[in-house]
């Protein structure tokens, strides 16, 4: 496969989980020996079974906890993980969606090849409605859930794709910045191409260097956007016609769609968080500091309510987390929660969403499934 531009157009390229990877990678069949498991009963005093391995939740740091005793976070036997009284470590999260990891109509699939990159699952959405749609690039499929059952399978028309967003309508965006150098719009109930827009001409000079892709469904700046570096173009209007200005904006619109966000990572441990005004005239900006390396920033979104969510994956010789941090409309820091970090080596290019809601959906390849976790922070 050939390599593209990891980076998520608002920060540094992305290094993702490769770095905890190294240690802990295990390819793309299930493995046994020791640390398998089927039950909690299988694993050691102070350990619990999760994705078929014994792991300590609350330890040192290498399964993306941050301390705490065993009583901190518990999986139940159906995978959710829930709040066991004691110091929480990793956030407490629902399991909305867990699927094996292989090639059937209910799976997802990942590869390990000789030469290339491992690759997982790519991207995802959630519709307003809470159907999940999965990028399953290994099977060239966009996969649909509600409910954690399978809808349907809709074919890719790229065998690239690396972002996926939602129509209002329920059509389904597909981006492939390296192959085919284009977006195309595909039928949310059948995958039928309606549409095909070259992602090169105004304002965009280089494919590859599209990052991402989101959808606004309403208002002056209403249409479908290509995230480059540290702004946006907008290359087809809401109805998925092309759009021939091709307006450019320094920034991420925001759920409403009237403002702008974007990030910047200053020295090691630091992100500044940019807001604009509705005219995008003036700019207000706040500061996060974090107790670990900044390696790049997973997820930048402001929800309906104005609160924004930066996302932060962190990695130093002491500590390997993902971070969610809530600022209100002010910039003043609300809360932040501490999610899982992947330990399998198969990349996962957008593994966080947040929806319009606030609910933070994040997607992480297990030894054995692909799993989509919602937190409330």
């Amino acid at each position: 496969m050939q390599e593209r531009n990891r980076s998520l157009g608002l920060i540094i390229p992305l290094l993702g989980v490769w770095l905890v990877a190294v240690l802990f990678a295990v390819g793309c069949s299930s493995s046994s020996g020791d640390g398998s498991c089927t039950t909690d009963n299988d694993c050691p005093a102070g350990q619990f079974c999760i994705g078929n391995k014994c792991t300590t939740l609350g330890g040192d740091g290498n399964d993306g906890s941050t301390g705490g005793d065993d009583g901190g976070v518990k999986p139940t036997d159906d995978g959710q993980v829930v709040d066991g009284g004691g110091d929480p470590g990793i956030q407490p999260g629902q399991e909305v969606l867990r699927k094996p990891i292989g090639a059937g109509s209910d799976q997802l699939g990942c590869d390990t090849p000789e030469d290339g990159d491992p690759v997982g699952p790519m991207s995802f959405a959630v519709a307003a409605d809470e159907t999940i749609y999965v990028l399953d690039q290994v099977n060239v499929r966009v996969q649909v859930y509600r409910n954690n059952s399978h809808l349907r399978s809709l074919p890719l028309p790229s065998q690239d794709a690396m972002d996926i967003d939602l129509t209002s309508s329920g059509n389904v965006l597909v981006l492939d910045n390296l192959l085919d150098k284009a977006l195309f719009i595909i039928d949310g109930s059948n995958g039928g191409v309606l549409q095909k827009i070259d992602l090169e001409g105004k304002n965009i000079a280089y494919a590859p260097a599209v990052t991402g892709i989101f959808f606004r469904p309403s208002g002056e700046y209403a249409g479908i956007w290509a995230e480059i570096e540290d702004r946006s173009v907008r290359i087809a209007k809401a109805d998925g016609s092309a759009d021939p200005d091709r307006i450019s904006v320094p920034g991420i619109l925001t759920a409403k769609g009237d403002k702008l966000v974007r990030a910047e990572i200053i020295g090691d441990i630091t992100v500044m968080v940019y807001r604009s005004t509705e005219k995008f005239s003036e700019w207000n900006e706040s500061s996060v500091e974090f107790d670990a390396l900044v390696v790049h920033l997973p997820v930048l979104s402001v929800d309906q309510s104005e609160n924004a969510y930066l996302g932060a994956f962190l990695s130093d010789d002491e500590v390997t987390k993902n971070v969610v941090v809530k600022l209100n409309s002010s910039g003043q820091e609300l809360k932040r929660i501490d999610l899982p970090v992947q330990q399998r080596e198969e990349e996962v290019y957008r593994s966080m969403r947040v929806d319009g809601q606030g609910r933070v959906y994040q997607m992480i390849v297990e030894e054995n499934d692909v799993v989509i976790r919602r937190y409330v922070p």
